[in-house]
């Protein structure tokens, strides 16, 4: 017999072709069996496809209606991650992807999440750019880059409900590591070897391109390596900012720059930007750690949540 587990479609909705068929319903499909045992594979592979797009299009509807209730949450999320940023210079893509996929599918998350990294860190990256440690973004940027290209090309190929599901699993345990080193000081360490930065930037960039969020391992290098919680914060900025330039390209000549993307980008862009400026001006006003714990509780909450696939 021939059971197709991944098959190619015609359906669409919100303008994306869908690519892959959920063969959890073939006992459904148990009486055409049957009748197609002298050939059985194209009429199945057929019948499943027919299924799906019957699916999709029954959803289209729904999902158009809800667009204005999903950009504005997009906007309230914009607001929270940006904040984020401007105040501890990482983790809004942390924050805005995990909560972006409970609205939208990851493809479209990721690339609309680095438009508006983009945006709406400029001018907080621009402020900082006197406090750069040049020294470690050499080391860091080009293997950044090379892991950014894996990671861009394995989000336009591999099933999204899969890589939602991983997502959420890395959001909670990076969400755990915020709560432990919030309740200690993070620059209290023993150093590391500077040549441990080669892979901090390449797991880093792979992370970037796959799911938006470069963070968790430079930000654990350079906490680690750098004692002036000032200078991490604009290297991060200036890693963060050249990464999410880049993976424009990988997304763009995967065709995952659809129209729907930048309606999102564009609902969230004023939001982003007065996200940014609360966060940078509230920056020397509140415990640091405090923050840091309250921000990974979020995580923790939306990462579990994606993980049992909600």
């Amino acid at each position: 017999m021939y059971f197709p587990g991944r098959l190619t479609d015609t359906g669409t909705c919100g303008n994306r072709e869908s690519k892959t068929v959920n063969v959890a319903f073939l006992p459904l499909l148990f009486f055409h069996i049957f009748p197609l045992v002298r050939n059985p594979g194209p009429e199945i592979a057929k019948a499943l496809s027919q299924d799906r797009i019957d699916r999709e299009n029954e959803n289209c509807d729904t999902q158009k209606e809800m667009l204005p209730l999903s950009l504005l949450a997009a906007a309230a999320i914009a607001i929270v991650a940006l904040f984020v940023r401007g105040f501890t210079g990482f983790g809004s893509a942390l924050v805005m992807t995990p909560l972006l996929l409970f609205f939208f599918d990851i493809q479209t998350t990721v690339v609309a999440t680095a438009i508006i990294e983009i945006l709406g860190s400029l001018w907080i990256t621009f402020q900082a750019r006197q406090s750069f440690d040049k020294l470690y973004l050499a080391i860091l940027l080009p293997v950044g880059i090379l892991g950014m290209l894996v990671g861009a090309y394995v989000l336009a190929t591999i099933d999204s409900s899969l890589l939602k599901r991983v997502f959420g699993g890395f959001t909670v345990v990076f969400a755990i590591r915020i709560m432990l080193e919030s309740r200690r000081d993070a620059f209290a360490q023993k150093k590391w070897p500077r040549r441990f930065g080669f892979l901090a930037g390449g797991l880093s960039g792979l992370l970037g391109g796959l799911f938006g969020t470069a963070g968790p391992p430079i930000v654990v290098f350079l906490e680690n390596q750098l004692q002036n919680k000032n200078v991490v914060r604009a290297t991060l900025l200036a890693y963060f900012l050249a990464i999410d330039i880049l993976r424009l390209i990988p997304y763009t000549l995967s065709k995952l720059m659809t129209p729907q993307v930048f309606v999102i980008s564009v609902a969230m862009f004023p939001a982003s930007l007065l996200g940014a400026y609360f966060g940078k001006k509230f920056h020397a006003k509140v415990s640091e750690k405090a923050f840091r714990f309250a921000v990974g509780a979020l995580l923790l909450v939306t990462g579990v949540l994606l993980a049992l696939g909600g």
